[in-house]
């Protein structure tokens, strides 16, 4: 496909060079070791975000499955919920949050003895701080970890506020820090 000389030079930055151009200049200037940040794929305005989940058919998260480890930490949508939406924005309420993280993902994986804590139904438990909860490194400066199979790298990012993790009663992070429990079963078709 042509494009119009018009079009080609519309899309020329005031230098004359195509944005292609320079990053690829950019990027060859730093032995391909640089790294790019775009704006949001989503949106961050807090309000559109809020009425979005407001709907009872979307649940909040990421869904690449880990897929793009080089390029975005998607683990840590659960704490920039609680951070920006409910504690920042006060866009949603603790609750609708807990719900969302929660009991609608249960429900979505066919998990009907889970998600709340309710008597009577398995639950795992975070207790939090929500005034001190918080994405650490920012998220435009994460760090980056070589734990993957053939040495390959992946983006973390850690969290601040998060007292303790429990599963099956079981303490399996204490102030972030892993205690090396592992009380967590399989489970297959919603069933342990």
């Amino acid at each position: 496909m042509r494009s119009s000389g018009a079009a080609s030079e519309r899309s020329r930055g005031s230098g004359g060079q195509h944005p292609v151009e320079c990053l690829l200049d950019l990027s060859l200037a730093a032995d391909l070791e640089a790294s790019f940040l775009t704006q949001s794929a989503s949106s961050d305005n807090p309000g559109s975000v809020a009425e979005l989940l407001s709907s009872p058919h979307v649940m909040a998260g990421v869904s690449d499955g880990g897929a793009h480890a080089k390029f975005a930490v998607g683990g840590a949508y659960t704490t920039d919920l609680l951070e920006w939406l409910v504690r920042d924005a006060g866009r949603i309420s603790l609750e609708q949050a807990h719900q969302k993280l929660a009991w609608l993902p249960a429900r979505a994986a066919g998990l009907r003895d889970r998600g709340a804590l309710i008597e009577g139904l398995a639950a795992d438990v975070i207790v939090y701080d929500p005034g001190r909860i918080r994405r650490t490194p920012h998220w435009t400066r994460t760090e980056i970890a070589h734990d993957q199979p053939a040495g390959e790298w992946r983006r973390i990012q850690r969290a601040e506020g998060y007292h303790f993790t429990l599963v099956n009663g079981e303490i399996t992070f204490e102030g972030g820090l892993c205690t090396g429990a592992t009380p967590g079963r399989l489970l297959r078709h919603g069933r342990g």
